[in-house]
């Protein structure tokens, strides 16, 4: 069925959205397939205290009669935190006559408002309590690791209490984004949890500090994980803490209570008969293709997903590839987004073999702006153990799998194995390798330097991936706007262990129809888009993840703040590796010089921000705090090539400061200095 989602960014997994997500996003992706989505804004200002998220939706009641009628849709869902999206009641208002449902589920505050319609308009009794699943939490009785987590965004009263709890000299585990702004609580500050890590992390903890004034919609899954929380603004907290710390019977007995207390209305608007009454209420809901998130997977299947648009002229060698891997317990799943040429008669030459099946749809989008749909519908099609990705228009070694196997049962803990892959250009010739890692660091390279290394540029080939399905799903897939294949390498590491294989394992093709490589080989317009858009996946990915995310090493360290001052200095310069991204450039200069303001480095990065950004009285102020302390700067080692390089940034065209030219005179002053003697 056709249908429309407006999430306002419940759409997309993060630590404060994976309740939302996992118990009403996925499950409808899986009832009705995927959806039209409006997509949101992602608007990262240049420069703010720190990186911002900005989630806007531009939407008025035109265009939405207008996506409506094109697309028809027959299914409007949208899900609101108490306040409905006006263009939609405007168009309820204007088109009372219309036969497309339109749910609404408020995900605010207060647990009775859940399951919420808005008038009679929507076709849809307001009454009726509606769920769909309940999470799968294999993670309960794990060893309390944690004293005291607190997961969630920064406000400034939370951390004057989390402040207040570090003071006390309390062991306190803190996740989530905005951290860093506060200096007193940035060598805790880890960033986002993906929904695994949440669980996992929460199921470790003997507190949860809690800080939202109703918090009934976490009780459900508080109380699978077994998880003691605190509220944190109640009174005598430090006190409290200490209480709890001591008496686990106490916590235990909280637990208890909870889970009484909220048994009621749990059963009544979570554990209820989804399938009756969506069959009931929601005749147009399908369930023929439920897929519940526990799942058992075929043992040692491995899948090879593949989705395409006219890919008929090199799709067969493709499908030959596969089917004839050297290791047969094989699927090969190919999904045509609507093809219009001969795609289709390609793959009815080879359904004879049982372990092939094709799905034809409507076209989703076109080249890389659907990759995400694309890939997560591939995905619910999986039951194998594992999963290859990989592109129409690419060749599998004929080992490619058994090798991948391999890896898997001599490394039991690694997820990920990602391998050599090697480019092919149109008519078959090899133009080398396309990983872009020393060779000396592919084979041993450690998964806690993953993330700052592709902060640098990806060295990750998609379709030389073969992972095990459960980090798909549990990590949250390919939900993104942006690049979703570097933003899900992006995602993950760090947190699943990736293992590299040296044995050839795919051939990448390089052609002016591809659709990642085509983009890069095309129009300048084009171009410019692929660049955007992993430009603000990077900046996405350091609006949400903390400094510790990118340099884990420092948890452990005595000292911190010298550690933090270098991988401050360090991830800036990884930001103009690959791409230059003057906010990033900018958040790890003002974090590194809340540090040390005398750092030399630092005011480097600062003023070059500052210049890009044409904030010259920002400029001004720094060249004043320069010459005020010219006496203490002076005493430090490279200080004259330090004047040289701010008499660089000064006299330059602000145009012009956006070239990797210009930035690495800056980076001369790192190279030469002992920086980084630590962290490398």
């Amino acid at each position: 069925m056709e249908w429309l989602l407006i999430s306002n960014g419940y759409d997309i997994p993060t630590y404060h959205t994976s309740f939302i997500y996992y118990n009403y996003v996925k499950p409808l992706f899986n009832l009705c397939g995927y959806p039209y989505r409006l997509k949101c804004n992602y608007d990262l200002p240049i420069v703010q205290d720190f990186l911002e998220l900005n989630l806007t939706q531009e939407i008025n009641p035109d265009d939405l009669a207008k996506i409506i009628q094109k697309e028809k849709i027959e299914l409007i869902f949208e899900i609101y935190n108490n306040t409905p999206n006006t263009a939609i009641a405007q168009y309820i208002d204007e088109n009372r006559g219309s036969k497309v449902p339109i749910f609404g589920l408020n995900v605010g505050d207060n647990i009775s408002n859940v399951p919420q319609y808005f008038d009679e308009h929507w076709q849809l009794n307001k009454d009726i309590p509606i769920a769909l699943f309940t999470p799968h939490y294999p993670y309960q009785n794990l060893e309390k690791k944690y004293d005291i987590t607190y997961v969630g965004s920064q406000t400034p009263e939370k951390a004057r209490v989390l402040m207040e709890i570090k003071q006390s000299g309390f062991n306190l585990n803190l996740w989530g984004s905005g951290w860093e702004r506060y200096s007193q609580l940035r060598d805790l500050a880890q960033g986002y949890l993906p929904h695994r890590e949440y669980v996992k992390t929460v199921a470790k903890s003997k507190i949860l500090l809690n800080f939202n004034h109703s918090s009934s919609k976490q009780s459900l899954e508080l109380g699978a994980l077994k998880a003691f929380q605190l509220d944190g603004y109640g009174e005598n907290l430090i006190e409290k803490i200490e209480f709890y710390l001591n008496n686990e019977p106490e916590r235990r007995k909280w637990i208890e209570e909870s889970e009484s207390r909220f048994g009621d209305v749990s059963n009544e608007h979570f554990f209820i008969d989804v399938e009756e009454k969506i069959k009931k209420y929601i005749p147009l809901f399908t369930v023929d293709n439920v897929r519940y998130p526990d799942f058992k997977y075929n043992e040692d299947k491995v899948t090879v997903i593949c989705h395409v648009y006219n890919g008929e002229k090199y799709l067969e060698q493709m499908i030959i590839s596969v089917l004839g891997q050297s290791y047969k317990n094989i699927e090969l799943y190919i999904l045509d987004d609507g093809s219009t040429d001969g795609t289709a008669a390609i793959v009815a030459k080879y359904l004879q073999d049982k372990r092939l099946s094709y799905e034809y749809q409507n076209n989703m989008g076109g080249g890389l702006d659907a990759f995400d749909l694309l890939a997560e519908k591939c995905m619910s099609r999986v039951n194998a153990k594992y999963v290859i990705h990989i592109g129409g228009d690419d060749i599998l070694y004929p080992n490619r799998v058994l090798d991948g196997l391999k890896i898997f049962e001599t490394y039991p803990d690694v997820e990920i194995c990602y391998g050599n892959a090697k480019n092919i250009r149109d008519a078959g010739a090899v133009c080398g390798s396309s990983i872009g890692l020393p060779e000396e660091f592919r084979k041993d390279f450690p998964t806690e330097e993953m993330p700052r290394t592709l902060i640098s540029g990806t060295f990750i080939n998609q379709p030389s991936v073969m992972l095990k399905s459960s980090t798909v799903h549990e990590l949250g897939g390919f939900q993104t706007p942006f690049s979703a294949d570097l933003f899900f390498w992006n995602s993950v590491a760090g947190y699943s262990p990736y293992k590299y294989s040296d044995a050839p394992c795919v051939l990448y093709r390089h052609h002016e129809k591809g659709s990642s490589t085509g983009v890069l080989e095309s129009s300048q317009e084009k171009r410019a888009h692929s660049t955007a858009n992993v430009v603000s996946m990077l900046k996405y990915l350091r609006y949400r993840s903390g400094i510790l995310r990118y340099y884990p090493e420092i948890r452990s360290a005595n000292s911190k703040n010298e550690l933090l001052y270098q991988a401050y200095i360090d991830l800036s310069i990884r930001a103009t590796h690959y791409i230059f991204v003057p906010e990033i450039v900018y958040v790890n200069a003002k974090c590194a010089h809340d540090i040390n303001p005398y750092g030399l480095e630092a005011m480097n990065h600062l003023l070059l921000a500052y210049k890009f950004a044409g904030l010259n009285s920002m400029v001004d102020r720094l060249l004043s705090f320069i010459h005020q302390n010219i006496d203490v700067l002076k005493s430090q080692n490279r200080f004259d090539y330090f004047i040289s390089i701010v008499e660089k940034i000064v006299s330059t065209p602000q145009e012009e400061t956006s070239t990797y030219q210009f930035y690495s005179y800056i980076m001369r002053l790192e190279e030469d200095a002992d920086l980084f003697s630590i962290i490398r």
